[in-house]
């Protein structure tokens, strides 16, 4: 194969494969940012894109409302359980998480054979090796990138923006409460749109060509999207970026796979969480920043 289908495939792949991860973590930057870790987002994704395959049968849209709307209902009771007393977010997380994925198998088993309507998509005409190829561009997308712009705007230049920001700090609670606000809500609030983009992201994954479920799908893509967050410090605009490489790690080990006919895909899947582990584990020996 030659060097200009090998990066044609992984411009393909990137595009398949990172608008499900970059939906979902610009939606969790708004979570972290209030101070919530949101480990069951992993569970969330899969749920919202059986709500989308489901929904899809009446229409693509359709489809993407009910998973939005999935999404950040699973959030927000994520957020509500993680605000009763004694509780513990990360145990809450995992709970979310492990039920989540088998409630997405139970309910998504009777969807393996259904066809879905596809989301619609930009055609990008690419040359190479003297071929025209089509590759699909999902406007989910472009959504996910124009809120990542306006979120960054919006947690610097506005006051719901410092509010939120407010609410993940140490002491923000009594700062909140001294001012008539509520930590809690604003977390529930901030949880429940992190769930919405995850539920652009589920709703990607079950209905951009060629749509439809299958088992595992959404695989990662929720503990992939908490981790870049965090790794991003909750920055929209560096967690776009981080996503994009994520993606683009994983497509190259596609691109591979197509190209070679190699086994070496699932090492490339694997690698970006390996990066991620040991950038994490560097983290926490730093002396922290204010």
């Amino acid at each position: 194969m030659s060097f200009e289908l090998l990066a044609l495939a992984l411009l393909g792949g990137l595009l398949r494969i990172g608008p499900p991860l970059i939906c979902a973590a610009v939606g969790d930057c708004l979570t972290q940012r209030a101070g919530r870790f949101n480990l069951g987002l992993e569970g969330v994704v899969p749920c919202t894109a059986v709500l989308a395959a489901l929904g899809g049968q009446h229409g693509a849209g359709i489809g993407v409302l009910a998973a939005v709307a999935g999404g950040a209902a699973l959030a927000g009771l994520h957020a509500l359980c993680c605000s009763l007393p004694r509780s513990n977010e990360i145990a809450v997380g995992i709970a979310f998480l492990v039920g989540g994925t088998a409630l997405a198998r139970f309910v998504g088993d009777g969807q393996l054979a259904v066809a879905h309507p596809s989301l619609p998509q930009i055609d990008l005409v690419v040359e190479a090796a003297g071929r025209s190829h089509v590759l699909g561009l999902s406007w989910l997308l472009l959504a996910a990138l124009a809120a990542a712009v306006l979120i960054h705007w919006g947690l610097r230049a506005t006051g719901a923006g410092l509010l939120l920001r407010a609410a993940g700090q140490p002491g923000g609670a009594a700062a909140l409460a001294a001012s008539g606000r509520s930590q809690t809500l604003l977390q529930l609030a901030a949880t429940s749109a992190g769930g919405a983009f995850a539920g652009l992201a589920g709703a990607h994954l079950a209905l951009f060509h060629p749509g439809g479920w299958s088992d595992g799908l959404g695989a990662g893509v929720g503990i992939g999207a908490v981790t870049i967050v965090f790794i991003a410090r909750a920055r929209p605009l560096v967690a776009v970026l981080l996503a994009a490489g994520f993606a683009a790690i994983v497509a190259f080990g596609l691109a591979l796979q197509v190209a070679l006919g190699t086994g070496g895909y699932h090492l490339f899947s694997v690698l970006p969480f390996i990066l991620a582990l040991l950038v994490m584990g560097t983290a926490r020996r730093r002396p922290g920043r204010a």
